[in-house]
């Protein structure tokens, strides 16, 4: 064999095993990758963090409520109204993004209503 033949041969050799190792190392990092992906899923499917979600977006639509009465009412002096106001468009925001986590089967009415009305 002729010595050019001989380092061809290994150079391939060596791209090869390069080429097997880095893909390895690929589909062991998609691998694990794709595993958390679905272990985060569960988890933000859990009863327990659904439960969580739904109380917590029920508070922020109280307060929300809280802020309607405020905002509506005669005796709030009109400085305060606009602040009032940027902090209602805040919770909403807020409590949108928590309800559009919660899976349809265990929405209950009250967030049902307040999500048609104010999440658009």
């Amino acid at each position: 064999m002729k010595p050019l033949a001989i380092v061809g041969a290994v150079i391939g050799s060596l791209v090869l095993i390069a080429a097997i190792a880095i893909g390895g190392w690929q589909l062991n990092w998609w691998a694990q990758n794709s595993a958390v992906n679905h272990q985060a899923h569960i988890y933000s499917n859990s009863y327990g963090t659904q439960t969580a979600d739904i109380q917590e977006a029920r508070n922020l639509a109280t307060q929300i409520s809280q802020i309607d009465v405020q905002v509506t009412d005669s005796s709030t002096p009109a400085s305060e109204v606009s602040a009032l106001r940027s902090q209602r468009t805040a919770m909403v925001t807020q409590a949108c993004s928590i309800t559009y986590n919660i899976a349809p089967n265990l929405m209950p009415p009250d967030l049902s209503t307040f999500t048609s009305t104010n999440c658009h």
